[in-house]
């Protein structure tokens, strides 16, 4: 580390909140994983300013806002948004849209499992779930697909 408190290489250093994957409430093994899903189809146009937008909003993702009920504007930066939508069972559906575009507005969205709900996690946990829900969506911009977010089985 520097005198600054920032450290000289920040690739090596571990992410905060990383020994979450280690055991969970019962002293189990707790990991999550990412599950490709369907295409969202029509994936919509999209500019290089609405992919970098989209990538500052899902920095801003916070593990509260994965849950509760529908809900349009969870948040927002620029040119698009967070949305809780309409969600099968035992999952959260949650989507980033872009704002003012009539469908298809979808361009990243992830299933996250209730089993990752707040009252079966330990405080590491909830920042780690948090991670994979980031890495997620971003993953479901880049391959134009709805990502699943569970429990690594």
């Amino acid at each position: 580390m520097t005198r600054e408190g920032v450290p000289e290489n920040p690739e090596t250093v571990e992410p905060t909140g990383s020994e979450a994957a280690g055991e969970g409430l019962a002293g189990e093994t707790f990991d999550v994983e990412i599950v490709p899903g369907a295409d969202i189809s029509p994936y919509p146009k999209v500019s290089k300013d609405i992919v970098n937008d989209c990538t500052v909003l899902v920095s801003k993702i916070d593990y509260a806002d994965l849950w509760g009920p529908q809900k349009s504007n969870v948040k927002t930066y620029q040119s698009v948004r967070l949305d809780r939508q309409t969600p099968p069972p035992d999952f959260q559906n949650v989507q980033i849209q872009i704002n003012n575009r009539p469908a298809p507005s979808t361009m990243a969205g992830i299933l996250v499992d209730h089993s990752l709900a707040e009252k079966y996690l330990k405080e590491g946990q909830k920042a780690f779930v948090q991670r994979k829900a980031r890495d997620a969506m971003l993953q479901s911009r880049d391959k134009k697909k709805m990502m699943t977010v569970r429990r690594k089985k």
